[in-house]
């Protein structure tokens, strides 16, 4: 359930171009009436969370709808982000071209969908 409920956010975001902060999209994950906690707790749920979302969505589409989520700090994904994209085989290391080329193809099938 809360997997479909991200994909809502993720997917809504997509079509407004739009990228969120992970603390963002524990903020509208509450506003749904879904608590994940608060702090490092929150974020490791959300992470397991974005983990089985993306893997879906990837299988299916070859989208990765995480690409849309960044930290405040660096304003891009976090290393987790890059270690996926790794073990799907879509880059090497942490290639920030990989990430503006899977973030607009996120963008691209939430426009057209």
């Amino acid at each position: 359930m809360v997997e479909w409920i991200l994909w809502e956010i993720l997917f809504e975001a997509g079509k407004r171009r739009e990228t969120f902060y992970y603390s963002e999209v524990v903020k509208e994950l509450q506003k749904r009436k879904i608590s994940i906690g608060k702090g490092r707790l929150a974020y490791r749920k959300l992470v397991g969370y974005l983990h089985r979302v993306c893997f879906y969505t990837y299988n299916n589409w070859k989208i990765l709808p995480g690409s849309i989520i960044v930290t405040k700090k660096d304003k891009i994904p976090s290393i987790g982000y890059f270690k996926f994209l790794n073990q799907l085989g879509v880059c090497k290391g942490t290639d920030l071209s990989a990430w503006e080329r899977e973030k607009r193809r996120f963008y691209e099938f939430c426009r057209n969908f």
